[in-house]
């Protein structure tokens, strides 16, 4: 997550993560956060809970494709700072670490809000550089992009099989 803030989402998303490696078997799964206010107090917050997180206080215009080194994310949650450079960057330094054949989702938060334009931005990008992907815009007083990752994807193959 970028930009966890007071740790709201952080709190369910790492109860999601500790959950699905209880309940499927999916260990280590894990959590990680950054953002550069209140990460002492997110962490003891989370750690309290006994839930499988590293929070970073990190600024997110230093993240990097070492950011995270052998880490593959499922979803990267994007509630950072919501200016464009920032929200461009953020995606262009993690789109690589993010799972590909359709298991990678990238949630940008306020999409229709303060990261308009941001956001706006990163679907030209992909657009542009003709990176395979879908995209789901939710409206609402701020809205959800939600841009799930094709790379690799066989859509000739039935996922249920």
């Amino acid at each position: 997550e970028i930009g966890h803030a007071e740790g709201y989402s952080s709190f369910y998303l790492a109860h999601g993560i500790k959950d699905n490696a209880t309940r499927f078997g999916m260990q280590g799964n894990h959590y990680y956060g950054i953002d550069i206010v209140q990460t002492e107090r997110t962490r003891e917050k989370l750690e309290k809970e006994g839930l499988p997180v590293t929070i970073l206080n990190m600024d997110s215009m230093t993240l990097s494709g070492n950011s995270f080194p052998g880490v593959v994310f499922d979803m990267i949650f994007q509630d950072g700072c919501h200016d464009t450079e920032h929200v461009v960057y953020e995606f262009n330094a993690m789109w690589n670490q993010l799972k590909g054949n359709g298991d990678g989702y990238w949630i940008a938060h306020d999409a229709e809000g303060p990261a308009w334009e941001g956001c706006k931005e990163i679907r030209r990008l992909l657009k542009e550089q003709n990176i395979p992907h879908e995209v789901l815009t939710l409206g609402g007083q701020y809205g959800l992009m939600i841009i799930r990752k094709m790379e690799g994807f066989d859509y000739n193959k039935n996922p249920w099989a």
